[in-house]
């Protein structure tokens, strides 16, 4: 399965500072997600912001996905696949403090502490909101070389048979029991695949600003998607065929998840600016450690304290970025020493 380097601009690509931006975004969006409750969220629309952040995060996942494979100038399915084990490494080796982390938690609350199949599926063992994204994670940089490739090949086919995929598993997760635990539902891939697919389509008008190629279908996805938020958030049309708790997150919803993407990277700074772009664009690239770090600190924060919220965002964002500093800095002198 393999076929030679498309002439495109893709892997030509440079560093993105728009990417990182968004990413700083979500990651603040998340620690308010998880820390204002569903009926502030509701009555703020979080629809249109808030919560966007993890298909924000999603859809990122699978474009910066596809220019790191654009840019190694190898497109055959073995050598994508040698690449998993260091993206796992990636995602698990950090997760792991934050697990336990949690267990220390869970032990100092004398909690209920959780040890079974779903652990493997990265469920925390005591308190923690927000780490089925990192199964989810994991799951895509799995299935990302064989999406890629098949996107390469067959781009509106696999387009299409993503939609089809990703629909299918909305419309039978409702009946099949096994998704009735919240936490297998949550954890399973295919209720993203779409979403990460359109990531790495949209990759290919990235050496075009205007995203010109791509505009006539964004647009008017992003303007159904408008109007199925609204009604969801509203309560006029609420889907009874699909799963209550994230009915606001599905393939009809995606169209504007992706004008958001398309929209940062159009109007964001494309070149490193002054301190603050700098400093948010830092923090976009600590967005995973933020993401871990919030697991714990939002459940930590007493609810009573007024300045709960901005505590979460705060140490969240400050904890996340130290960790990810120090890992960064630490990982060259371990890689050196095993050299």
């Amino acid at each position: 399965m393999s076929a030679p380097v498309r002439p495109d601009g893709v892997a030509r690509l440079g560093h993105l500072p728009q990417i990182d931006l968004m990413k700083a975004v979500a990651a603040v969006a998340v620690v308010l997600l998880h820390s204002l409750s569903r009926d502030a969220l509701t009555q703020s629309w979080a629809v249109f912001h808030i919560w966007q952040a993890v298909p924000v995060f999603v859809l990122l996942m699978g474009l910066t996905t596809r220019i790191s494979y654009e840019r190694r100038h190898v497109q055959t399915l073995s050598v994508l696949a040698s690449d998993i084990p260091r993206r796992l490494r990636r995602l698990v080796v950090p997760f792991s403090i934050a697990w336990g982390a949690s267990l220390l938690l869970g032990l100092s609350r004398h909690d209920d502490l959780y040890f079974g199949v779903q652990t493997l599926l990265c469920r925390l063992p005591g308190p923690g909101r927000g780490s089925y994204f990192v199964s989810l994670a994991i799951s895509f940089a799995m299935l990302a070389p064989v999406l890629f490739r098949l996107l390469i090949r067959w781009p509106t086919a696999t387009l299409l048979a993503s939609a089809a995929v990703n629909i299918a598993f909305e419309l039978m997760a409702l009946h099949l029991d096994l998704f009735a635990d919240p936490w297998i539902y949550a954890v399973t891939p295919l209720r993203y695949l779409l979403l990460f697919v359109l990531g790495m389509w949209l990759a290919d008008d990235l050496p075009d600003p205007q995203f010109t190629g791509r505009a006539s279908i964004v647009v008017p996805y992003a303007l159904l998607s408008v109007v199925y938020l609204v009604a969801w958030n509203t309560g006029w049309y609420v889907a009874p065929f699909l799963v209550q708790g994230w009915s606001s997150q599905n393939p009809a919803a995606y169209g504007y998840t992706m004008l958001l993407c398309v929209l940062g990277l159009r109007m964001l700074p494309c070149r490193p600016g002054g301190p603050t772009a700098t400093r948010l664009g830092r923090l976009g690239r600590a967005s995973y450690h933020i993401f871990l770090t919030q697991m714990i600190v939002v459940v930590m924060a007493p609810t009573w304290v007024d300045w709960r919220i901005v505590g979460n965002v705060l140490l969240s964002c400050l904890i996340g970025w130290l960790w990810f500093e120090l890992e960064s800095r630490g990982a060259p002198e371990l890689a050196a020493r095993r050299g």
